[in-house]
């Protein structure tokens, strides 16, 4: 499960939630799973986890989300 939603990606580029295609979460939520295991990716890389820094709050969760949607709502945007 990622830190952000696919209901937050549909608010971030100013869409309803309910407006989003079955075909539009399968594949939101694919690019918002590929963001977070970058995110994890270069936390290992510094010898942390990213689990484990959310729990410190250090980020918290929130950041997390925040980085997840605005990396898909960039390529909803502009998907080449």
């Amino acid at each position: 499960m990622t830190y952000g939603t696919v209901a937050e990606v549909a608010a971030e580029i100013g869409r309803l939630p309910e407006s989003v295609t079955g075909a539009e979460t399968a594949q939101w939520t694919r690019w918002l799973e590929r963001v977070e295991r970058d995110i994890e990716a270069r936390f290992v890389r510094a010898g942390l986890s990213l689990s484990e820094q959310v729990s410190l709050m250090m980020p918290d969760a929130g950041t997390v989300a925040d980085i997840e949607v605005a990396a898909v709502a960039r390529k909803v945007e502009n998907p080449t």
